[in-house]
């Protein structure tokens, strides 16, 4: 099972945390089985479990016909790439990392003034 745990949507880019849950999967049956025999795949096992690369992929691809359509309605002059080619990940190990990352995420729009990448500033 795929979830979106805190995430924010900034001006050019966004931030969020991607949980992919194995333990919900069920590529293994478990019922009827005897004590020490290998358990019978119910699916493949690629099948089974998503990538981040799968699920980064998949939202860039649903979400790019609505972003065109936006473009046109509002006559933007928007020429080039929509979704930079990569993305930025990071393992969360702990609940330590996690009430840190979740705060670094909703303090991002607070921090937008002062970034970079903000053509205003």
């Amino acid at each position: 099972m795929v979830s979106l745990d805190e995430y924010v949507i900034m001006p050019n880019h966004l931030h969020g945390i991607v949980v992919i849950n194995e333990r919900d999967q069920s590529n293994f049956c478990g019922a009827g089985e005897r004590v020490g025999a290998r358990p019978t795949p119910t699916v493949p096992r690629t099948a089974a479990i998503p990538t981040l690369g799968m699920i980064v992929g998949a939202f860039k691809s649903m979400s790019i016909h609505d972003v065109l359509a936006h473009i046109e309605e509002n006559g933007l002059d928007m020429i080039g790439k929509i979704w930079q080619r990569n993305y930025f990940e990071r393992v969360i190990r702990n609940e330590r990392d996690l009430d840190n990352i979740r705060t670094y995420i909703r303090n991002n729009p607070r921090n937008w003034e002062r970034d970079d990448e903000n053509p205003a500033r």
